[in-house]
């Protein structure tokens, strides 16, 4: 009776829990409370008749701390979250908020983990908002898993259901101010020294500019190698894309089309314990396949370049002893040249 409880160090205590009334049962990590005052740094800010909390690891479902505030676009507002532990690997957070302005939105965010995946779904309904007249949503997903030892995927898929949606209900600052959502699903095989991906990238344009509509992949297929370095021999890499560049011309006009890159490269490493350079030369070509073009433009432009580049530098080291410690001084200097000649490319897009 007449209790305290807090998991800080008594020395930085940032939060403490006061009670007439507490019961701690460690069998069950399971603390109870009644006539509750929680106070951050010495101050109250919350007051509960009854409270039940966790004393361990464990988590616990119950109600988490609530928000008040106020906007000029929701009126006064209150949330209140409820948690739910479903199971170690995944949970629940349901959010009842209130808004004087337009009324009660329902947020849902559930989360999971495991062996071969994680991810997020977020969901965000108002039946009617007063203010807009009509109802409104939000979703939110992203998952990131493995298939099987070489196949892996990422997900991440956006949604509102009007422009104005972040700017009159986002809680902050940085979700009030997007103006792209992105909607992409990649595909990855990692193979013996090398790696391809597959993706699907479209957006949802909340900006009401139609310039600002991105172009969107669909698809883009990529491949490139990871094959090791050796020393004083002559080692390749290639890097290669094909990818279609789409959007409504209806909205934006300009061209759309198909572009492939493909780049290929030699590198002949000379390292020493004491130095080292890296000379290497590579090969660029990019062509397009364009429509909706002004008649004076080419339809397949292209490019072909080459790239110089020499990576050196030294390595000088001594040892040192100050006040008593024994340190290792060293100095690294390093020279990088580049070189690729210029070419007029105002044709490509």
């Amino acid at each position: 009776e007449g209790a305290t409880y807090t998991t800080c160090d008594p020395k930085k205590e940032i939060w403490r829990l006061s009670a007439d009334k507490m019961t701690l049962n460690n069998a069950k990590s399971e603390g109870t409370a009644r006539d509750v005052t929680i106070r951050i740094l010495g101050l109250p800010v919350f007051y509960f008749p009854y409270i039940s909390f966790p004393i361990g690891d464990e988590r616990k479902s119950g109600f988490l701390l609530p928000n008040l505030g106020t906007s000029d676009e929701t009126g006064v507002e209150f949330s209140i979250p409820y948690y739910l532990n479903l199971a170690p690997n995944y949970d629940a957070t349901i959010t009842p908020r209130y808004m004087s302005r337009r009324g009660l939105l329902l947020n849902t965010e559930f989360r999971y983990l495991t062996q071969q995946s994680s991810g997020n779904l977020e969901m965000e309904y108002i039946p009617y908002d007063q203010a807009f007249g009509s109802d409104r949503s939000s979703l939110s997903f992203r998952h990131n898993g493995s298939i099987t030892k070489r196949w892996r995927t990422d997900i991440n898929l956006n949604y509102v259901s009007d422009q104005r949606f972040f700017e009159e209900l986002g809680t902050n600052i940085t979700v009030a101010s997007i103006t792209h959502l992105e909607r992409r699903g990649d595909l990855y095989y990692t193979g013996n020294g090398w790696l391809g991906i597959g993706r699907l990238q479209t957006f949802q344009t909340l900006d009401p500019i139609p310039a600002a509509r991105p172009y969107n992949r669909l698809p883009q297929l990529s491949f490139q190698t990871f094959l090791p370095q050796w020393n004083r021999k002559l080692n390749t890499e290639v890097k290669a894309e094909l990818v279609r560049f789409d959007r409504d011309i209806a909205v934006v006009d300009g061209p759309i089309g198909n572009r492939m890159d493909f780049q290929p490269s030699l590198n002949f490493p000379w390292r020493t314990p004491g130095t080292f350079v890296v000379p290497k030369l590579s090969l660029r070509y990019t062509r397009y396949d364009l429509e909706n073009v002004a008649t004076d433009k080419k339809t397949t432009p292209d490019r072909l370049l080459f790239t110089f580049s020499t990576d050196s530098g030294l390595f000088f080291e001594r040892e040192l002893n100050v006040w008593n410690n024994d340190l290792i001084q060293t100095l690294e200097p390093r020279l990088f040249y580049r070189y690729t000649p210029y070419q007029d490319q105002t044709d490509i897009p």
